[in-house]
């Protein structure tokens, strides 16, 4: 796709080639929601009944951490770390799509 669009620039003046090249910022709206839907989806982590798998999503996401670690740390198996972030992640998902 880079490269097509490269080419799609060649034998053109710099005015020409740089007007159709999306800037890359975010609008002061765009802005805004992006920050609203993690603040929903931060309380929605922080509401779950269960802290083990709040802790594990936390790790898991925002920590970077692996799932063996996470597992090893919780002294759970690598199993059961997986069900809580998947589990996590679908409640994560809904208050997500519930924003839009």
């Amino acid at each position: 796709m880079r490269r097509l669009g490269r080419e799609g620039t060649l034998g053109t003046d710099f005015e020409t080639a740089t007007a159709a090249i999306i800037d890359g910022q975010v609008s002061p709206e765009e802005n805004v929601a992006s920050r609203e839907a993690m603040k929903r989806i931060v309380d929605a982590i922080a509401a779950m009944p269960d802290p083990r798998q709040r802790q594990a999503i936390h790790m898991y996401h925002f920590e970077g951490m692996k799932l063996r670690e996470i597992a090893a740390h919780l002294g759970l198996s690598l199993t059961r770390v997986h069900g809580l972030i998947e589990d996590g992640m679908v409640i994560c998902d809904r208050v997500r799509k519930e924003g839009q």
